[in-house]
């Protein structure tokens, strides 16, 4: 993702999850050949930002770090708080 700066990242079997500060958190396909732009490739399986109007900077993502468990994908966002996302076999993780 050009346009925003990553930070942490976890890989889980062919399954690369990253932290986007103010990107979100990206879940992306890293099976077979890993060459060029994963992100032009189309690779991405879903993605979700934590926006919150509550949040200390409201509806304003910035993603720390992001880690799979049990099922449930756990990312820390500066300005709105930890929270636990779940994806959903052929549904989007989020649509912003």
């Amino acid at each position: 993702m050009p346009e925003v700066g990553s930070h942490n990242h976890w890989v889980k079997g062919d399954t690369l999850f990253a932290g986007y500060y103010y990107g979100g958190i990206r879940v992306v396909d890293i099976s077979g050949e890993l060459m060029g732009n994963l992100y032009a490739q189309g690779r991405e399986i879903a993605f979700f930002k934590g926006e919150d109007p509550n949040g200390t900077t409201p509806n304003i993502t910035n993603v720390w770090g992001v880690i799979p468990y049990k099922g449930l994908i756990y990312f820390a966002d500066l300005n709105n708080g930890l929270w636990a996302v779940r994806l959903v076999d052929n549904e989007p993780l989020g649509t912003n």
